[in-house]
């Protein structure tokens, strides 16, 4: 068997690559842009994570760039998290719009930048033990980062996107319990910091409401940070009434008063149906 040692090279200075081009609404991999970021991700999903070790200018990895392209592969991607591991930047960027902002990405790995997949790298510590083998190699690993199993072939020869894909499902057969899709996980953090501007921008209402969506998705883990997030706006708004009281019994400055009576109301307004739309509407009646 041929081997192949890793080198651990520094991220080299991004070449200049085509002229800019507007970026085509094409899908590809989310690849994930740090090992701790993966990790993170895997563990909120509960899914296994693609760790796959690749290297410039090897004709097995040059293949497997084509595969990772596979729309195949692409789609079933979305049911687990990927890293691409490459301490090389030969391969040079490729310049696009993002945002009308010209930007640097990666041309071996599309949807992220170089930095991202030789930053990577440090996800083969501890895995790759004896410091040698074949490339590419793929590992799939448990949602902690600790691996489940390896492929790896002789002189490195690649994978193609279906035999990816069956060894993805035997991955996740291998990760008990309930498993989110990349869609699931990005909707219900959309909706966590969709809620937490609204409540940062004190539209109680729609932050209530939104809460009330997350805590109704099928997901546990996120099922309870929405119910998390409800209550504690509910008691949030109950402080706010109390301290708005305390100023109203206070204060004889007549644009205190109401400024305090104006929150207490907003409070019954805009939390009505829960704990603290109902001390609001008592306070309010007291006030009268």
């Amino acid at each position: 068997m041929v081997k192949r040692a890793m080198v651990m090279f520094p991220a080299l200075a991004m070449m200049l690559g085509a002229a800019p081009q507007q970026q085509a609404p094409v899908s590809y991999v989310s690849w994930a842009k740090t090992w701790d970021e993966a990790k993170a991700e895997a563990q909120e999903r509960n899914v296994p994570i693609l760790l796959t070790v690749q290297q410039d200018e090897n004709p097995g990895c040059l293949q497997m760039e084509n595969a990772f392209r596979d729309n195949s592969f692409i789609l079933a991607s979305r049911k687990v998290v990927c890293v691409v591991s490459n301490g090389d930047t030969k391969h040079g960027v490729r310049e696009v719009y993002i945002n009308k902002v010209k930007t640097a990405m990666c041309k071996a790995y599309d949807g992220i930048m170089c930095e991202a997949h030789t930053a990577c790298q440090r996800a083969m510590d501890g895995i790759f033990k004896e410091g040698h083998f074949d490339i590419p190699t793929q590992v799939w690993c448990k949602p902690d980062g600790t691996e489940l199993f390896k492929i790896t072939r002789f002189q490195g020869a690649p994978q193609s996107a279906g035999e990816l894909v069956r060894d993805m499902d035997k991955a996740l057969e291998r990760i008990p319990g309930a498993h989110m899709t990349r869609k699931d996980w990005e909707d219900c953090k959309q909706l966590i910091k969709e809620g937490q501007e609204a409540e940062g921008k004190q539209e109680w209402k729609r932050a209530l409401a939104i809460y009330k969506k997350l805590k109704e998705v099928k997901f546990e883990k996120f099922a309870k940070q929405g119910e998390g997030m409800y209550d504690g706006l509910v008691q949030n708004g109950i402080r706010i009434c109390e301290r708005a009281k305390k100023q109203y019994d206070r204060t004889d400055k007549p644009e205190l008063k109401k400024e305090s009576k104006t929150l207490i109301t907003k409070v019954a307004k805009e939390l009505k149906g829960t704990e603290a739309g109902d001390v609001a509407d008592k306070m309010l009646k007291d006030l009268k």
